[in-house]
């Protein structure tokens, strides 16, 4: 077994096969990829990658006795997540958000995953097609997805303490199949969060800001085959080098500087942030309900 220490959850011991897929490249290229799309470019807080995103959704899932299986598809859910992350779904117009899955198959391919797979005798394919409900849920419901990268995200921006962490992490139950919050007040405070996180972060109009230029910019790099598409598939300082290194150079400077706000408020069409709220499972005195119904 293999010990790792997380910032927001602290040390864990994991199966050697997660730490074997942890030390591939492909994974490993997650590490310089970030959540917020170009955010980090404009606001150093906005700074969580995929990488520890992924590693963080893993841990839940250990935390809370998921099956080995469960925990590698926690652990490469994301690693398929293009340069920019979903940047690419707004050059591609691509509402909802879902490039990175529709490409995911190329990246399970990646050579010396495949070597692991076959080392413990692994059916990825079955792995990452099975529905694992405490991670797969869809919204409004929680799941390790959402409430890690709720929660650091906004740790990161030091927005919620590891105190508050903590205290969510103790109430938050698995009943009857369920994932849910066994305290009314922890649960308006996640969904509070959530919120938070939706419309203070995802919709900030300075990370709209930076993801529509940077979209627009990278479109016509693109045009100008200063960057392929396959570009990419490698990680944000890749094309930032080939941006920095052609005419682009001041745009990019320009952008990164915020002299283009104007330009983005004169703008019709700005990207669309796909809309998302959360409705946990409250459990209270052995019953389960919605928030919205109490």
């Amino acid at each position: 077994m293999n010990k790792i220490n997380d910032e927001l959850y602290g040390e864990y011991y994991i199966d050697d096969v997660i730490y074997g897929i942890m030390e591939t490249k492909v994974f490993k290229r997650l590490k310089n990829i970030y959540q917020s799309g170009g955010g980090y470019l404009v606001n150093e807080l906005w700074n969580v990658t995929r990488q520890e995103h992924s590693i963080g959704t893993m841990i839940l899932s250990l935390k809370f006795n998921g099956s080995l299986e469960e925990q590698i598809k926690a652990l490469l859910h994301d690693i398929s997540h293009t340069a920019f992350s979903h940047v690419i779904d707004y050059i591609l117009k691509n509402k909802d958000e879902s490039y990175h899955e529709e490409i995911q198959k190329e990246f399970l391919n990646d050579k010396e995953l495949l070597n692991i797979f076959e080392k413990y005798n692994l059916n990825i394919k079955k792995i990452m097609s099975n529905s694992y409900k405490f991670l797969d849920a869809e919204l409004p419901e929680l799941s390790f997805d959402r409430i890690d990268y709720t929660l650091r995200d906004l740790f990161r921006q030091k927005r919620v303490s590891l105190k508050e962490i903590e205290k969510l992490l103790t109430h938050l139950v698995i009943y009857q199949n369920k994932l849910c919050i066994n305290s009314l007040e922890i649960g308006k405070w996640f969904q509070e969060l959530y919120f938070k996180e939706v419309v203070e972060y995802f919709q900030d109009p300075l990370n709209r800001y930076i993801n529509t230029m940077l979209c627009n910019l990278l479109i016509s790099a693109l045009n100008e085959k200063i960057i392929q598409f396959k570009d990419f598939n490698f990680t944000d300082k890749y094309i930032l080098k080939k941006i920095e290194n052609s005419s682009k150079k001041k745009e990019l400077k320009d952008i990164i500087n915020k002299k283009k706000i104007n330009e983005f408020s004169l703008l019709e069409e700005k990207i669309k942030i796909k809309h998302r709220y959360i409705d946990p499972y409250i459990l209270i005195n052995g019953e389960i309900k919605k928030m919205s119904e109490i």
